[in-house]
């Protein structure tokens, strides 16, 4: 089977959105959804995601978000929030003609793709989640911090400290636009609520690294939800966890059952 991974553009909500496909027109579809500051070939063909879901006969969708990677960029943290990047992936199934999809998502992804299934259940099959666990219902506010190392002038200002300076270096190598991800990161703030947890009626697998020290608790998080289960990723960490093999395996298995 062919896992040619073919790189194109969509206008969806008046953003121009780039995303990745791969694997059979007419196989399900599982649409992948990365992190904060990545972008679809960093989170997604780099770790071997893509070319292994195609080759197990799944059609692979694979987004920018907007502000990431080759997608329109934005400067005012309006034009972020996490209900507005869950409606972009709607709207670029609509454009696809994509009626339902699987749901992978990492970081950020997956509080995307958490709200998406709490928007639009009816079009979201099952999920699998990494790099969340309870942190996702806490204040988030600390993240103020990212956006000032974000806009700091050099890696030599004070500001470019401790997780700010993590994901400064982070987005440095995936070539974003650093502005731009500091109005993302404001925009995207605020907190689920754990009844907005409780209403996600559909099956969610949830995968955190045991060496993860910004996501949480999984379990937690897991027992606020109708159907979830939790997968602990021995040795990873935040930025490692995105490419594991046992990840990987279950969600494979997870969307079969």
């Amino acid at each position: 089977m062919s896992t040619e991974i073919t790189e194109h553009f969509a206008d969806v909500n008046g953003v121009n959105l780039a995303y990745l496909a791969a694997g059979p027109e007419d196989g399900p579809v599982v649409t992948l959804v990365h992190g904060f500051a990545s972008n679809a070939h960093v989170n997604w063909q780099e770790t071997g995601w893509i070319r292994y879901l195609a080759r197990a006969s799944y059609r692979v969708i694979a987004p920018d978000n907007r502000g990431h990677g080759r997608s329109d960029k934005f400067y005012r943290r309006d034009d972020y929030s996490i209900e507005t990047m869950a409606r972009d992936v709607v709207g670029l199934w609509d454009v696809l003609n994509i009626g339902r999809s699987y749901v992978v998502g990492y970081s950020m992804g997956a509080r995307i793709s958490l709200r998406l299934a709490s928007l639009f259940p009816h079009r979201a099959l099952s999920l699998s989640i990494g790099g969340n666990g309870d942190g996702i219902i806490r204040d988030r506010s600390g993240w103020q911090d990212i956006a000032n190392a974000l806009l700091a002038g050099s890696d030599d200002d004070p500001v470019v400290s401790g997780q700010g300076q993590v994901f400064r270096t982070f987005a440095q190598r995936t070539g974003s636009d650093l502005p731009a991800l500091a109005a993302c990161v404001l925009g995207a703030l605020q907190p689920f609520t754990a009844e907005m947890i409780r209403a996600i009626d559909t099956d969610v697998l949830i995968a955190v690294g045991t060496k993860d020290d910004v996501a949480g608790d999984p379990q937690a998080l897991a027992d606020l939800m109708l159907r979830a289960k939790v997968l602990h990723l021995e040795g990873k960490n935040h930025m490692s966890a995105v490419g594991d093999r046992d990840w990987k395996n279950e969600t494979l298995a997870h969307f079969g059952s």
